[in-house]
């Protein structure tokens, strides 16, 4: 079982930082223009040039309602995006667990990369999905 995720208290509600796990990705693709000499001492490259990355998901709760505001890669990558991002099966429903009987009734996506949502609720079978609703995140 997983270690139970860190949390804080902001007013009446708590933030749980759920995990998904580590992934790899291109250092130049993350920090665009900024020359590599000013982020390569907080953000070693490996040798593919490729810096390390948490997969954070935020558990935002308040009495018995809670949104789950990301939910990792997912685990649909094939062998050969696994390779690429580094990225194993993930931890965000081992985190859930540890925390005990929560339950879930809104997710927001923070994005959607690599298919995310679809792996996310496919994962969260046992956590009710059909009762999950989805809330968009606009971009301004």
């Amino acid at each position: 079982m997983a270690e139970t995720p860190p949390r804080i208290n902001v007013g009446a509600f708590e933030v749980a930082f759920l995990a998904d796990g580590l992934w790899r990705n291109d250092g130049g693709c993350m920090f665009g223009v900024v020359p590599r000499e000013l982020w390569k001492g907080n953000h070693p490259p490996d040798e593919r040039n490729r810096i390390r990355l948490n997969l954070t998901c935020p558990l935002i709760i308040t009495g018995s309602d809670a949104v789950l505001v990301d939910t990792g890669i997912g685990n649909r990558l094939s062998d050969v995006e696994r390779r690429i991002f580094n990225h194993g099966d993930g931890w965000l429903l081992d985190h859930l667990r540890a925390l005990g009987a929560v339950d879930i009734p809104a997710m927001t996506p923070a994005m959607f990369p690599l298919g995310a949502l679809g792996a996310t609720l496919e994962r969260l079978g046992d956590y009710r999905r059909d009762a999950l609703r989805v809330i968009p995140r606009l971009h301004r």
